[in-house]
């Protein structure tokens, strides 16, 4: 009988990175707040006058706080998270889009802007989590143990490598949608997927 490896899913796990989705995320009310409407870098959501005025450039999906998520950086990231998770829907892809707006604030206080948005998300996300998850050999032990079956005849120290990694990218997500979670309770967050408000020229 050949042994079977223990595969980690890479690709899964850096979508989950990178997405960050918080799945039960909470619902937030479809209400736009007039605070909202004052920021000047969210373009003008009402209807100019004059000749040729009036055309919608886009429209507004989410508030993180005074970032504004356009309804086109969705559509975006939606058709790209289609071609690795094609049942994910478009209220999913918002929720990561928010997770990233938070972590890429905290990041941006740390790391330069010569650095991309994902470089610094990734160096946060090292500096900030993955520096201090350590898995301990007990935990690797009762995984194999518990997981023999599926790895065939395979011996431990053979498999040892692939379960602490494993078993540290899964600590690592947990922490991580745990950050965020605080970083979403902090934040003011409207979300308004069903009544946009437009933005004019």
């Amino acid at each position: 009988m050949r042994s079977r490896k223990i595969k980690i899913h890479a690709a899964a796990a850096a979508f989950l990175l990178t997405a960050l989705f918080v799945s039960g995320a909470p619902a937030f009310p479809a209400a736009l707040g007039s605070a909202a409407l004052g920021s000047a870098a969210l373009g003008k959501t009402n209807p100019p006058c004059g000749p040729g005025a009036g055309k919608i450039l886009d429209r507004t999906v989410a508030f993180v706080d005074d970032d504004a998520i356009l309804s086109s950086e969705l559509e975006a990231r939606y058709a790209l998270a289609r071609k690795l998770a094609p049942g994910i829907t478009r209220a999913q892809v918002l929720q990561t889009m928010i997770n990233r707006t938070l972590l890429l604030r905290q990041a941006r206080q740390i790391f330069p802007p010569a650095m991309s948005d994902e470089q610094a998300i990734r160096q946060f996300t090292d500096f900030k989590i993955r520096a201090f998850v350590v898995v301990p050999e007990s935990a690797v032990r009762d995984f194999y143990e518990k997981n023999k079956a599926k790895m065939g005849s395979a011996p431990y120290e053979r498999v040892r490598g692939r379960i602490e990694r494993l078993l540290k990218e899964k600590e690592i997500n947990r922490r991580l949608l745990d950050y965020i979670r605080t970083l979403r309770q902090k934040a003011d967050i409207r979300v308004f997927l069903t009544n946009a408000p437009p933005i004019f020229r």
